[in-house]
């Protein structure tokens, strides 16, 4: 069992850690921004640091400044929440480079599932079910080919467009930009109708 853990997070998810390490007497510390002095689980931690100014990358995404505070307050462990540094895997490294456990996957865990096509490789290797979809990096012609095999997602909104041919290239350009690089397609509801911006919004998140 930890003895004391940090709270790499803020808001309604950092409050709730915090009275999760009240059950079991696990000593807990809260970092924040300058502006989050007063914050609920400021009040509610057994320690508070102040890791820098209001922007998230000067404070709770400075893993430096983050590292800092588990070192100075003597965690043992942090919990990052979600959002933030609880996906990265450097983060996850530097942490137990310090002999600091991060609640939550291992580094290598969030390396191989944080990319979604390496991660669908993964769960088709050990047999788990996917949804209609490639598996390898797809340019976008052969994209465009299979999503009209597995069809596009529908529209609750507008159920009766016509299929989208003349959209599908400003549907592409138009994906999110976490998206952009190749990856797999998956389809989640097939149908014969959808609009450039359903496509682009929808099918690539």
């Amino acid at each position: 069992m930890y003895k004391k853990v940090l709270i790499a997070n803020r808001g309604e998810i950092a409050v709730r850690v915090a009275r999760a390490c009240r059950e079991p007497d696990v000593r807990s510390v809260a970092v924040h921004s300058t502006p989050d002095r007063d914050s609920a689980v400021v009040r509610l931690a057994d320690e508070a640091i102040r890791i820098g100014p209001a922007a998230p990358a000067k404070s709770y995404l400075n893993a430096a400044a983050v590292l800092e505070a588990a070192a100075q307050s003597g965690a043992d462990a942090i919990h990052p929440g979600y959002g933030f540094r609880s996906e990265s895997p450097d983060f996850a490294d530097a942490c137990l480079a310090r002999g600091i456990t991060l609640i939550g996957p291992t580094p290598s865990v969030m390396a191989r599932l944080g990319d979604k096509t390496s991660a669908r490789a993964l769960m088709r290797r050990v047999g788990l079910p996917l949804l209609p979809g490639s598996v390898e990096a797809l340019d976008p012609r052969a994209a465009e080919e299979l999503a009209r095999r597995i069809g596009f997602p529908g529209s609750s909104r507008r159920p009766r467009l016509p299929p989208c041919r003349r959209g599908w290239p400003s549907a592409w350009a138009a994906r999110p930009s976490r998206a952009r690089s190749p990856s797999a397609i998956p389809a989640w509801a097939p149908s014969n109708s959808c609009s450039p911006r359903t496509a682009a919004t929808t099918s690539w998140r």
